[in-house]
């Protein structure tokens, strides 16, 4: 398994590509070359010449193990030595920044200037994606792509040990047998014997052709409650519903205050400043197929986060960077009131002062409820 002495050295991107690289796994991996902190660039000159062109050029950092999302830039089309510098000088300058020194004091993570880069041919595929196997239903894995073309996220989740079923990816006809492939190299990655397995591993990745990008923890794995939430119907008044959860609460729920942001005005902002446990819920204003979440929020001891991602995925970094921090996390989410489900707009939680700031979270791993507690809320008799 990757040591920790090997994340502190050159943090997960860069060393788990090595391992993996080293180990002689059935991985498609790019060309790479890597440069460690305090390393001359000129050292890996002869690599980067026999590299095909345009080269991306990638920061990697020990704090991107168990965090670090989307936080290090990473610089595509680089085609010669004077851009590889100053994709190098843009990354060792971005760690000096103040949102990174806050980003790491707000994820409880020790702060260093020691940034590495890894560098590899641009990958030619026409499709990017990102893949968790779940950790509440090992037979499943969460699969969701973006293609570049049309700019649109898709959602899908292929049995994991199954056959993948054509009308399950009529969008991806031609690429089913590259499906079926990547799923595969998901497999061979668990089982190399370089991740830990006792996570489940967030995998990025690009299709047409098949590469692998970067794998990283996401959750541990913990069995799905054995209890039931409740139904739509079951319950009067309003609450929010979620048919896509993470983390697995007691049976009777846990107690959640909950604040309310609005995606697009978390600049600067902080919460959680008492240092209590709390619940995040961001409400969108139109439909979205990203989030925006500053570096330099502050989330302090965020516990449970409510997203407004549905249709259009939820396993991109900014979003993805709340969910790998909170303990409990909440997607698809429906706001249902007098039976009538939408999904969540500022307009609808605002309208009665405060609706979710006590109130109950109830989650098995797959499902999950958030019942406010301000109203008296009953499960009907019929």
């Amino acid at each position: 398994m990757i040591s920790q002495e090997l994340i502190d050295r050159g943090g997960s991107k860069l060393e788990i590509t090595r391992a993996l690289i080293e180990s002689g796994i059935d991985v498609p991996i790019p060309r790479s070359t890597w440069k460690y902190y305090g390393q001359s660039l000129d050292s890996i000159l002869p690599e980067f010449q026999k590299m095909r062109k345009p080269v991306i050029v990638r920061g990697s950092h020990k704090n991107d193990y168990h965090g670090f999302i989307d936080v290090i830039p990473t610089i595509k089309e680089v085609n010669s030595y004077s851009e590889l510098e100053k994709a190098v000088k843009r990354i060792e300058e971005k760690i000096l920044e103040e949102d990174v020194k806050i980003h790491c004091e707000d994820w409880n993570q020790p702060y260093t200037e020691e940034v590495h880069v890894l560098i590899q041919e641009q990958s030619p595929s026409s499709l990017v994606g990102s893949m968790i196997r779940h950790p509440h239903n090992k037979d499943f894995i969460d699969l969701e792509y973006i293609y570049l073309e049309e700019r649109g996220f898709s959602l899908r989740r292929p049995p994991f040990a199954k056959k993948i079923n054509s009308e399950d990816f009529s969008r991806l006809r031609e690429e089913k047998e590259e499906i079926v492939n990547l799923v595969e190299m998901y497999k061979r990655i668990e089982n190399s014997g370089i991740i830990d397995s006792s996570y489940s591993q967030q995998v990025e990745f690009g299709l047409s052709p098949l590469f692998f990008y970067q794998a990283r923890p996401f959750k541990k794995f913990k069995k799905k409650g054995k209890f039931r939430i409740p139904s739509i119907k079951e319950i009067e008044g309003y609450f929010i519903y979620s048919d896509e959860s993470f983390g697995v609460t007691p049976e009777e729920g846990i107690d959640v205050n909950f604040v309310f942001a609005c995606d697009g005005e978390l600049e600067g902002k902080r919460f959680g400043t008492d240092g209590k446990p709390y619940g995040l819920m961001i409400g969108n204003k139109k439909p979205m197929t990203d989030l925006s979440i500053p570096i330099g929020a502050r989330f302090g001891n965020i516990l449970a986060y409510c997203s407004p991602c549905g249709l259009h995925g939820y396993l991109f970094h900014n979003n993805y960077r709340l969910m790998k921090k909170a303990e409990y996390s909440l997607m698809y989410c429906l706001f249902i009131s007098n039976q009538k489900p939408s999904y969540i707009e500022l307009s609808e939680i605002i309208s009665s002062p405060k609706p979710f700031e006590e109130s109950r979270l109830i989650s098995n791993g797959e499902n999950a409820i958030i019942i406010p507690k301000l109203k008296q809320l009953t499960l009907n008799k019929n």
